[in-house]
């Protein structure tokens, strides 16, 4: 069975022209059904490598710790 979340957040982005840019996050999630509502918080990023500019946009890619239910995970992989 798949399940579908709707999801809100937060998040800033500052120092993006250094080498070493920092992101914090908050991102709310519940169940469409309206249930299981929790909340996950991003932090402590570490850039990998160099941005990558494209089509108008910039991807950075890295790694960060991510708050979830167990705890949380500290190398996580954002792109």
């Amino acid at each position: 069975m798949k399940v579908s979340y709707s999801v809100v957040g937060v998040y800033k982005m500052n120092k993006i022209n250094t080498p070493n840019p920092t992101f914090n996050g908050s991102f709310y999630m519940i169940r469409t059904d309206g249930s299981q509502p929790h909340k996950h918080t991003i932090s402590d990023f570490k850039l990998t490598g160099k941005p990558v500019v494209a089509n108008n946009s910039t991807t950075f890619n890295g790694t960060s710790s991510v708050t979830m239910k167990e705890g949380p995970v500290k190398t996580f992989q954002l792109a």
